[in-house]
């Protein structure tokens, strides 16, 4: 009787220990969804205000856009080149550069970034949109599309991008927990990375490149080809090495947590 005791006691602490074990595991599994959801939101929101600053743009006569706070020479420069844009279906040069930086004082530049980073989620399926930056450059790009594509060129510049990421990086990799980057860009930012280790491998790089865009070109593979592609263009607008410190950067955070 006694060992039949010690036996059920037994058992019955290995089920409580258990029960506390996959409690605990549970509650900050629902807390992670919380933290991921809340994330999904707010990028969520941060793409749909800068959608909806950029479209009042297209879409209004009025002095005052919705969503834009605009003074009296800032709506004489967007209606003049909303006119031209509205006759020829183009933007004239340097309307979209005026019109960003416009657009950027009323919302400021850390909130362009995170839109930017809400906008390339796919919803649906809570991955990364591989569609998003393709529709920029389309030659019938929205309005909107233009315009966020004169704001990410603006980073093309090495020094500007260093800067940008210096300022803004605490608050963007907190804001994005681990979790969700493993499923959004982890596996982007590593294919990145393991291409530019095997570029630099090369002794011939250009004769490398070349026979990489000749097989992309010849055989239809662009898509197979991105990240090496990626990384020529970024040797050609001399921004490669701060693109490979930035993205080691950000897989070092990640990796630590």
């Amino acid at each position: 009787m006694k060992k039949l005791i010690l036996i059920l006691l037994g058992l019955g602490l290995f089920f409580m220990v258990f029960s506390m074990y996959y409690a605990n595991k549970s509650s900050r599994l629902i807390e992670q969804f919380q933290q991921d959801t809340f994330t999904i939101e707010g990028l969520s929101n941060e793409a749909e205000n800068i959608e909806n600053r950029l479209l009042s743009l297209e879409d209004n006569t009025e002095v005052n856009y919705p969503h834009l706070e605009l003074n009296s020479a800032q709506f004489k420069s967007i209606k003049n080149c909303l006119e031209i844009y509205n006759n020829l279906g183009t933007l004239a040069a340097n309307c979209d550069t005026q019109m960003v930086d416009i657009i950027l004082q009323d919302y400021g530049e850390k909130n362009y970034i995170k839109s930017i980073i809400g906008a390339s989620i796919a919803y649906n399926a809570i991955t990364y949109n591989h569609n998003y930056l393709q529709s920029l450059f389309k030659e019938d790009a929205s309005l909107a599309n233009q315009l966020s594509l004169n704001f990410i060129n603006r980073f093309r510049n090495p020094e500007r991008l260093q800067y940008a990421y210096t300022k803004y990086k605490d608050e963007i990799l907190t804001m994005l927990p681990k979790a969700l980057y493993n499923r959004l860009f982890k596996n982007q930012v590593t294919a990145l990375l393991n291409t530019y280790e095997e570029i630099e491998s090369k002794t011939d790089k250009e004769a490398y490149y070349e026979e990489v865009y000749l097989r992309a070109e010849t055989q239809y593979l662009h898509s197979k080809y991105w990240k090496t592609t990626f990384w020529k263009r970024r040797a050609l607008e001399n921004n490669d090495q701060i693109c490979h410190k930035i993205l080691l950067d950000i897989n070092n955070y990640y990796n630590s947590l």
